[in-house]
């Protein structure tokens, strides 16, 4: 088994991230409009951590793009 390279690996954290986001915002968005609030709460506790996963994702990535001097 071969390994990416950091910098494509990140890269791909990162849009995976960016999707499970997206994904989970939309859920939110139906359990709220849906009237099931007490799915709504737990909904937007996972949002939170994912969209923290996509931070710390956003930060490996544009690490790796300065370690090779690429733009941002």
């Amino acid at each position: 088994m071969t390994r990416d390279d950091p910098l494509a690996e990140a890269a791909r954290h990162f849009k995976e991230c960016e999707k499970r986001v997206a994904r989970q915002r939309e859920r939110l968005e139906k359990l709220e409009q849906g009237g099931h609030s007490d799915l709504a709460v737990e909904a937007r506790s996972v949002l939170k951590l994912l969209e923290e996963n996509l931070t710390r994702a956003s930060q490996r990535l544009r690490m790796e793009r300065q370690a090779r001097e690429l733009p941002e």
